[in-house]
């Protein structure tokens, strides 16, 4: 037997249910993420650069799925090696997505507690009451699963919950008011400040461009707040499609993005892709077996790059943005928004700053918040609370060297101490 990460929990956040007594009817979901070799990685990066670059006779020549998965091969034999360990268990009710990279299976608690060699426990979030299977201790694998399986996802790490942060934030009379129908917006970023700005007119040819938001945690929108956005901001926002489901609850965090992405892009059609637990790894698993997912995917959560379970799951991540990318999809996730100490804050002990992931990646575009630099709609500056930093995982590169390089060496770059930061990070 060879040996997985152990459970790894958000400070704070979540509590063991002692109380809760499992049922034969307790099931949950994991993903076993199959093994790439180093080489085979490092020819997908060497092509995502070369569809990538606007200035190689290569750009935009993407791949189709079946495309990708010819180019990035898994063995029949190495997947025949998982199936048969979940059938070995009655564990029967199981997917390979069709990179076949990703197995996902769902199984009674139970048996994955005999299948792992661990505990499993339910766990509940302090703050809205979220419950999660997991396991209390690292799992093991039969030595011939783990030669072939890089991890299992979502056996041991407990995610962290992304809190809005709604801070006072100064307003502007000066400012156009295009939401009459809504006071409380008057001299704040409404989607005409953001069209003043940014000058933005999209335009899509039909049948062409879709964008799509992702939704985790309860973040459910209603249609009669977008109707009532619609109405007050002489807008159109409207869902094309919804992936997941929806329960038509209020939440900010889903509202804003829907609101403000729709608004500034009205002519393109609009996803929104809900799932009940933030799961990085069955998001992508979605979207890696669509061969109409949208072009743009608009994600504003993350956690740091320390609270992930295992460099093993970062890279693996990593390799799945890049598979994304290689199919000519645009990925954008929020930098955060506790600033560079991350979402367990900087405390008094405090040696090093906490990076975003999977902002931290050099894969997807990272999006991070600004602030005015006055009153007028102008030049900007970082907002003080948005992420960023130097990731501790990824080195900085190639295309984004020069301009570090730059940074770094500039006068009036107010860097903090050496070793708080990592300088040769992306």
């Amino acid at each position: 037997m060879e040996s997985g990460a152990e459970v790894v929990a958000p400070s704070g956040e979540w509590n063991q249910d002692i109380t809760f007594t499992l049922s034969p009817e307790s099931s949950m979901t994991v993903h076993f993420m199959m093994r790439h070799s180093d080489e085979s990685v490092k020819k997908l990066e060497e092509h995502l650069l070369k569809v990538s670059d606007p200035r190689l006779a290569t750009y935009g020549q993407y791949f189709s799925i079946d495309e990708l998965s010819e180019f990035m091969p898994i063995d029949d034999a190495n997947i025949k090696v998982v199936t048969s360990f979940l059938e070995a268990h009655n564990a029967m009710d199981y997917q390979v997505n069709r990179n076949k990279d990703i197995i996902t299976a769902l199984i009674p608690v139970a048996t994955a507690q005999m299948m792992f060699d661990t505990s499993i426990s339910m766990f509940k979030h302090v703050e809205n009451g979220a419950s999660l299977f997991r396991a209390t201790k690292a799992y093991s694998l039969p030595s011939n699963v783990a030669s072939v399986v890089s991890l299992v996802g979502d056996l041991v790490l407990l995610p962290s919950f992304r809190f809005l942060n709604t801070g006072l934030r100064e307003t502007y009379s000066a400012w156009p008011n295009d939401c009459p129908g809504l006071p409380l917006c008057s001299g704040k970023v409404t989607p005409g400040v953001c069209n003043q700005r940014y000058k933005i007119s999209p335009s899509v040819a039909p049948g062409k461009g879709k964008m799509a938001v992702a939704e985790f945690q309860g973040q459910y929108f209603d249609h009669a707040d977008l109707r009532k956005f619609s109405d007050g901001c002489k807008v159109n926002v409207t869902v094309d499609e919804i992936e997941g489901g929806n329960d038509e609850k209020a939440g900010v965090e889903s509202l804003l993005d829907i609101e403000y992405i729709k608004a500034l892009a009205p002519e393109i059609p609009l996803t929104v892709i809900y799932a009940t637990e933030y799961s990085l790894l069955k998001w992508v698993q979605g979207i890696s077996n669509d061969d109409k997912t949208p072009y743009i995917h608009s994600v504003s959560y993350g956690n740091d790059e320390k609270q992930q379970m295992s460099d093993d799951y970062i890279f693996s991540v990593n390799t799945q943005l890049m598979k994304a990318g290689v199919r000519g999809l645009s990925i954008l996730f929020a930098s955060g928004d506790q600033g560079v100490c991350g979402r367990e804050g900087c405390g008094l002990f405090m040696k090093t700053f906490k990076p975003d992931f999977p902002a931290g990646s050099p894969y997807v575009t990272a999006v991070g918040g600004t602030d005015f630099l006055g009153t007028s709609i102008g030049e900007e500056t970082a907002w003080s609370a948005s992420g960023g930093g130097f990731s501790n995982h990824f080195g900085i590169p190639d295309f984004q060297k020069e301009l570090v390089a730059k940074y770094l060496a500039s006068p009036d770059a107010d860097l903090p101490a050496a070793s708080m930061w990592n300088r040769t990070g992306r």
